[in-house]
């Protein structure tokens, strides 16, 4: 049984988030607020439910424990919905109040992450579906989860043109305020962080979407 590392800034309400996570069939465990742990700790769990309603500076320091070892299920605001960069620290969010049967499904979508999946390579690109990484020449990108997921869709479809809205429906999966503006916004983040080299892997097919070269 998998177990969520529940951070929560407000004892009753951890408490409440953690008796839904063990309703939904999963272990729970109520942790401190991510400045209080000591540098360099880890967050034990599987999966880290991040409530960035009582914890709004959290994100970052959570991610960095993590380590990218395990899915981060973020816990937002209404407000917190048009920040973008807040947004892409997780690997999926949930919105306050939180409902019962929707914290389930994420949770257990999050949960089925396969755990071996295939190393991709293109050149000096790797990507490691397992870990969350991706790296050129061993040098490790840093890249944010809806960045990363970005270059992976795209080369695991490498060849295949795949629209705008494609993108969006499988990343985003959700109607974003942003539209599909948000995904031109993504790749032009993606194709600086790779490099003019790596970067140029990515084409644009006008009026349609993009497709990721098979080889440089």
């Amino acid at each position: 049984m998998p177990t969520v590392a529940i951070i929560c800034g407000d004892q009753k309400r951890g408490v409440d988030l953690a008796a839904m996570v063990e309703a939904a069939g999963f272990g729970a465990r109520l942790l401190d607020a991510p400045s209080d742990r000591r540098a360099g700790d880890k967050i034990p769990g599987d999966l880290i439910l991040l409530d960035v309603v009582t914890v709004p500076e959290g994100a970052e320091a959570a991610v960095a424990a993590a380590g990218g070892a395990c899915p981060i299920l973020l816990l937002l605001s209404r407000n917190d919905l048009t920040d973008t960069e807040l947004i892409d620290t997780g690997n999926d969010f949930i919105v306050d109040p939180c409902v019962p049967d929707e914290l389930n499904a994420r949770l257990r979508r999050l949960a089925a992450v396969d755990s071996s999946p295939e190393v991709i390579s293109i050149g000096g690109l790797t990507i490691k579906p397992d870990s969350y990484e991706a790296a050129i020449d061993d040098t490790q990108l840093k890249l944010t989860f809806k960045e990363y997921e970005l270059l992976k869709v795209l080369a695991e479809n490498a060849g295949r043109v795949l629209t705008r809205q494609a993108l969006l429906n499988q990343i985003w999966e959700y109607d974003y305020y942003g539209g599909t503006r948000t995904v031109a916004v993504h790749i032009r983040r993606l194709r600086a962080k790779l490099g003019i080299e790596y970067g140029s892997l990515i084409e644009t097919i006008r009026q349609v979407g993009y497709r990721f070269k098979k080889s440089l």
